[in-house]
């Protein structure tokens, strides 16, 4: 947290270069602000005002297949595919899915800033396996502007199954490593 106590307008340079290449994202607005760097982060202060800030990793666009697949998200939760999308792994899934969704081409709103995901409805799907799909009901926020709506089908594996669709993924993936 960094805060003006004066009336006045302040100017505030920080040596934060033990965090050189962490992104300061101001926490209620979801705002990201420049890339630490080496060189004394600057700010200005507005009078009585202050920054919340959390320090998030940079986004780093043009990566190779196999940094790819090793930030891809893994979601601990139950042993039920309703326990992902109604129970305790519920924020967990949520919280993935803005990465998730930036890296689709039916998604929208690639130039604006996600400020959260939420699933609004989780549609069970009939299935002949017994672990089910889902349709789910996203709303995507954003900093600025309307939310968008999108329908999203999601499927739930686990055991052997699991292990199965994500080798079949990294080997879609990673095709040279298989």
């Amino acid at each position: 947290m960094i805060a003006n106590l004066s009336r006045f307008t302040q100017a505030v340079e920080m040596d934060m270069s033990a965090y050189r290449g962490m992104v300061p994202t101001e926490m209620f607005g979801r705002i990201q602000f420049p890339p630490i760097g080496e060189l004394p982060y600057f700010l200005t202060m507005a009078p009585h005002s202050f920054f919340w800030f959390l320090l998030e990793p940079q986004l780093i666009e043009d990566v190779s297949a196999e940094q790819h697949w090793e930030r891809l998200p893994m979601i601990h939760g139950g042993d039920t595919w309703d326990q992902s999308v109604h129970g305790s792994s519920k924020a967990q899934l949520e919280a993935a899915l803005p990465a998730y969704v930036r890296e689709r081409r039916w998604f929208g709103g690639k130039s604006r800033v996600i400020q959260a995901i939420s699933i609004t409805e989780a549609i069970p799907m009939p299935q002949n396996d017994e672990e089910g799909a889902y349709l789910l009901l996203i709303q995507v926020r954003f900093t600025e502007g309307d939310p968008q709506t999108y329908v999203l089908p999601m499927t739930f594996a686990s055991g052997k199954r699991a292990l199965s669709v994500r080798e079949t993924f990294r080997r879609r993936l990673l095709p040279s490593s298989s």
